[in-house]
């Protein structure tokens, strides 16, 4: 059903109207129920939902709204507005969205344009132009104009190195190339198919022993091992006994000794050990670090922090040693930053190694997309993500709560202030519990309710 937008409302009807997506605005009565506006205030969804969100679809929009505990769904695209009749809408692609109704799934496009028929028991999405689907117990693939490009026939189906499927039937795995036509027959594959996808080769099993392919079906490293694991890049390692050899992808040793154990940390590399001292060898099958980091002091995404001489210091995703080791301590503190210690004071350096505050601080922590909060003689302020001091050491405390905002805490009372230090909410509360658009859940007295920035008092429970 196609209708053009509704009006009967005013803008002194609203207790509140908040910026949304696309130019929309989300407005709420003094009922607590939401509606949606156009960016001309024009009314797409009338205010009678306990609550709207909408999630872009290249040029169109899903709405969904919620009334008695049941959704609604429709699509938006230029100024029109079509209910979706169905149980479930989900977005796969910018162009797809998987409809779901009886209990079965299919597929429809932005215009709300059936693709694929209500019959199967799973639809996902693979990448941004193929999908997943499957009936009964088998898979198949979509495009997303929902033209099959596998039957549903297959035990499992994996997407590698975008052109090339692999695919599971009868206890045979077969590797098709792009026009989906079988190119290679194994009995075994890589246990890390999942993220195989990254890769440029794959380890196969043929009659029980391991080699390695590339996309074309090529046998680059012939099945000869009895193990074998590839990690990605242009190295594998090879398991004889209790040892390990790591070899690049034209069958040379890498290692000049067994190694007693791998392991991989993340990251485009692996540390291979050989009398308790470790190598770091790189994806591209260049030693990193030969025979010199005597262990790690812990890890987070794909960066490591390890002890070198008796100090600590950080690999990078690569295996390259960017923050040296002079440390007593390296931990990661968010994407690109890490927090030194050096005895009791704490330090920031960018993980590229160029450092960012020398170690004069307390204590450290990262707050989302805002800066660090620094503690100096037991008072917490603010750095920007340039380095500024944005908020100088005056508070008790200081955590996240948005992207936008931070929780300050002075003489046992907190409020919030936006990421430049303005205040947003007066510090007068015992505790904040959540946020939600533009309303803050606050306790006063022993008593939960909710504020908006005003610090007024308002009577829904979001």
């Amino acid at each position: 059903m196609c209708f053009i937008l509704n009006t009967g409302y005013s803008q002194n009807d609203y207790i509140h109207k908040q910026s949304y997506l696309e130019g929309t605005s989300r407005v709420l009565l003094e009922n607590c129920n939401w509606g949606l506006l156009d960016k001309n205030d024009k009314q797409i969804i009338l205010p009678k939902y306990q609550t709207i969100v909408i999630e872009k679809l290249g040029e169109a929009m899903l709405i969904i709204a919620k009334k008695g505990g049941r959704n609604i769904f429709w699509l938006y695209k230029g100024q029109q507005l079509i209910e979706l009749p169905y149980d479930d809408v989900f977005k796969l692609t910018e162009t797809t969205l998987g409809v779901k109704s009886g209990g079965k799934y299919g597929l429809i496009n932005t215009d709300g344009q059936g693709l694929a028929l209500m019959r199967y028991d799973l639809v996902d999405a693979i990448n941004k132009d193929y999908l997943l689907v499957k009936v009964g117990d088998l898979f198949g693939v979509l495009n997303t104009e929902g033209k099959e490009i596998l039957a549903t026939q297959y035990d499992a189906v994996y997407n590698w190195n975008i052109n090339n499927w692999i695919v599971l039937k009868d206890e045979k795995f077969q590797l098709l190339n792009s026009k989906t036509k079988p190119i290679y027959t194994f009995d075994q594959v890589d246990i890390k198919i999942e993220i195989a996808e990254k890769r440029s080769l794959l380890a196969v099993a043929k009659g029980g022993k391991w080699g390695l392919i590339n996309n074309k079906g090529e046998e680059l490293v012939t099945p000869q091992y009895v193990n074998l694991e590839y990690f990605g890049g242009e190295i594998y390692t090879v398991r004889t006994g209790d040892t390990w050899d790591i070899y690049n992808k034209n069958a040379k040793k890498l290692n000049k000794k067994p190694l007693e154990r791998i392991d991989h940390k993340g990251g485009n590399y692996l540390l291979g050990e050989n009398a308790e001292v470790w190598t770091v060898f790189g994806w591209d099958a260049k030693l990193r670090f030969e025979n010199k980091i005597e262990g790690w002091a812990g890890r987070n995404l794909n960066k490591t922090m390890v002890y070198i001489d008796g100090a600590v210091g950080l690999l990078d995703e690569n295996g390259d040693l960017t923050i040296p080791a002079k440390f007593d301590e390296v931990r990661d503190l968010a994407n690109e930053f890490a927090v030194v210690h050096i005895e009791a004071l704490r330090g920031i350096y960018y993980d590229n190694g160029k450092e960012f505050r020398a170690p004069e601080y307390q204590d450290v922590r990262y707050l989302q997309n805002i800066g660090m909060a620094v503690q100096k003689e037991d008072k917490w302020g603010v750095l920007n993500l340039e380095g500024k001091l944005v908020i100088p050491h005056q508070y008790d405390r200081i955590y996240s709560l948005t992207e936008d905002y931070m929780v300050v805490e002075q003489n046992k009372k907190v409020g919030i202030l936006d990421k430049d230090g303005k205040k947003v909410l007066k510090i007068a509360y015992e505790s904040i519990r959540t946020y939600t658009i533009d309303f803050f859940q606050v306790q006063q007295k022993g008593e939960w309710f909710w504020v908006n920035k005003a610090g007024e008092k308002i009577n829904c429970d979001f």
